[in-house]
């Protein structure tokens, strides 16, 4: 299903107006030089090109399209293109601004770019469509590439035309190029949480807004005016996290139920009435300027442009507002805002999940293994492969859901002993900080051990869930914390964050590696004594222990002399292994030593191996030579 916005322009605004307004003010508000305002006022390149597209009804009709590049300072442009009847050059060109601000504030390598054509989708057939997009990409095919300027999903478009964009592109390259766009479907190289990136952003911006504001999230009211891609996916999520969604609102007018809107029988209404919310049936139906100014906690406007503007800012009851869409509020309509108390949080910062997941965040972020896949440090329960989606980053905290009892145990005492009724992280870290906070509890308190670690109550406490653990405790019966920290140590050696040697790292991980390969050797010798020997020796007195040292070990070892030699020899090279974790073994040391401006010269690399390959040579030969003296001295002693 493509990408569809359909809510309507509430007043009619330049949005390059808009945005070059706001740009003024920034740019007064950071002192910025003249120099850098004016280049970054100004876009790096204009493109308009006129497609003629032969319809179904074989008739040529003629389409505008528009392409801004507005900077590609930080890196390659990258930003929408959009398929709506009311594109028009001012606002690509806005757009394509907005664009390399979002770019700027969440710190990924792009500049900003937007592109558009004029055209009524929702009029034309998929074949009228992929005709167009690919006439569209033929007229940019010198503009568009990974290193140069990256299209994506906007009003009007999704997956099916970014496939056709990157099929056509491809085609004019003489090969598949997958970065050429995002957005593509996931079988073409797109990524799996993309088509939800944006409305997911605009859940997690509302939550921090909440929280900033101590409003309980449990308790809050939500208005959406739009409900496309991103008005529909952040009403969902926000729905799921706690918060009442009590309005939504797309081309057909808005929808009100007090109780709180099933969003996702909304969502599956629209899919199947045509893209629209036409009559439907789970709320009354109200008008967009009657939703835009419901009494709500937070109003998310994921529409167009211009939706809150100066004629109706005055209106707006809504105590957070969290922009969806892009610009959608007026430059006049933000002192307005300001006067009344409302917080907004910008579009370029709510809005940016999308090109965020376009970032790889593998390039981005320390990746680490962890059940059995690969995670980025974020949230408990959450791997790097859902993560990856969203650009977000993972933590996997020890004892977290220690920190959730204390959590709930402060918020119930607030609630009941404090008489608080609307909770938030603030007021539990502040509680915290009062009463809890270093110094301010006495951790060698003798009842608590007495009432815990004797008595044997382990719920929740880290390191004392498994039963030897807990064993050890209740007979050491600890007194203080450096008693818990002593046991923990005995328990589980190596306390956490230890520094070990590198040299003792590397012996161990020799001797473990190697090990296995001279049991398997010794065990082939004992397979080759005949079970006679066995039985000769048990058959005469002696033990199995006198047994295997004095007849059957030693014509094993006769046998798997080689064998031993050998694997010696290979351990002998494979000490390079230890360059791994940091050490210089034998070739590392003559790397270093090429490099070493003291040291170096235009014959020392070829010195290096050579001196090198000799050393190699005379131990490897010497331990070969003393290994046939062994065999014969033994073979003469078994005569």
């Amino acid at each position: 299903m493509s990408y569809k916005e359909p809510a309507p322009i509430m007043h009619e605004k330049d949005p390059l107006e808009s945005m070059m307004k706001r740009f003024h003010v920034a740019a007064e508000y950071l002192n910025l030089d003249e120099e850098i305002y004016n280049v970054l006022k100004s876009s790096v390149r204009k493109i308009i090109v006129s497609l003629p597209i032969t319809m179904d009804n074989g008739k040529i009709k003629v389409f505008e399209g528009y392409r801004v590049i507005h900077s590609n300072i930080l890196g390659p442009s990258k930003g929408g293109l959009r398929f709506d009847p009311a594109v028009s050059l001012n606002e690509v060109t806005a757009l394509a601004a907005w664009m390399t601000w979002k770019c700027a504030v969440v710190d990924i390598p792009y500049g900003g770019a937007k592109g558009g054509i004029c055209c009524d989708p929702k009029k034309m057939s998929l074949s009228e469509l992929e005709r167009l997009t690919r006439a569209y990409t033929q007229a940019m095919h010198d503009v568009f590439g990974p290193d140069k300027d990256i299209p994506a999903p906007d009003v009007g478009t999704g997956p099916d035309q970014m496939a056709w964009l990157m099929d056509e592109y491809s085609r004019s390259r003489g090969v598949t190029v997958n970065a050429v766009v995002t957005g593509k479907p996931i079988i073409l190289g797109g990524s799996a949480g993309r088509i939800e990136a944006t409305g997911r952003g605009v859940m997690v911006a509302t939550l921090s807004a909440l929280t900033k504001n101590k409003i309980n999230p449990f308790k809050a009211t939500v208005a959406v005016q739009g409900f496309g891609n991103v008005g529909s996916w952040a009403a969902l999520l926000l729905k799921e996290r706690g918060c009442k969604v009590v309005a939504i609102s797309d081309i057909s007018g808005g929808y009100y139920n007090q109780n709180g809107i099933d969003v996702g029988k909304a969502i599956q209404y629209r899919n199947e009435n045509n893209g629209t919310l036409d009559k439907f049936p789970g709320g009354d139906k109200i008008s967009n300027g009657e939703l835009l100014s419901l009494k709500v906690d937070v109003l998310i406007p994921a529409a167009l442009e211009n939706a809150i503007t100066d004629k109706n800012a005055e209106d707006i009851k809504a105590k957070v507002i969290v922009e969806g869409a892009n610009g959608p509020t007026s430059h006049e309509a933000d002192a307005i805002l300001e006067k009344n108390k409302i917080i907004a949080v910008p579009d370029i910062l709510a809005n940016a999940g999308g090109v965020i997941v376009s970032e790889n965040i593998a390039e981005r972020m320390p990746l680490i293994m962890a059940r059995g896949e690969l995670q980025t440090p974020w949230v408990e329960g959450a791997s790097y492969k859902h993560l990856e989606n969203f650009g977000w980053v993972k933590f996997d905290l020890l004892g977290l859901e220690t920190l959730r009892i204390i959590e709930r145990t402060i918020e119930l005492i607030l609630k009941r002993k404090h008489g608080q009724k609307n909770v938030v992280f603030d007021d539990i870290k502040d509680w915290f900080d009062q009463n809890m906070a270093n110094g301010k509890i006495d951790f060698d308190d003798e009842d608590v051990y007495e009432n815990i670690y004797h008595a044997g109550r382990w719920a929740g406490i880290f390191q004392c869930t498994q039963s030897g653990a807990q064993k050890l405790f209740q007979k050491a019966k600890p007194r203080s914390i450096v008693d818990i920290a002593t046991l923990t140590s005995i328990y589980r050696p190596g306390p956490l964050g230890a520094n070990v040697d590198k040299l003792l790292r590397a012996v161990i991980g020799i001797i473990l590696f190697s090990s296995a390969y001279m049991a398997e050797v010794v065990r082939g010798g004992l397979q080759a004594i005949p079970r006679g020997q066995y039985e000769s020796a048990s058959a005469v007195g002696l033990s199995y222990s006198q047994s295997m040292r004095f007849i059957i070990l030693p014509q094993a070892l006769t046998h798997v002399l080689p064998g031993i030699v050998n694997t010696f020899i290979g351990l002998f090279k494979d000490t390079t292994l230890v360059s791994i974790i940091g050490i210089f073994e034998v070739m590392g040391i003559f790397r270093a030593a090429s490099q070493d401006a003291n040291w170096g010269s235009h014959v020392q690399h070829a010195t290096s191996y050579l001196v090198a390959a000799t050393a190699f040579f005379i131990f490897c030969f010497g331990m070969s030579r003393y290994s046939i003296y062994i065999e014969n001295k033994l073979s003469r002693d078994n005569k």
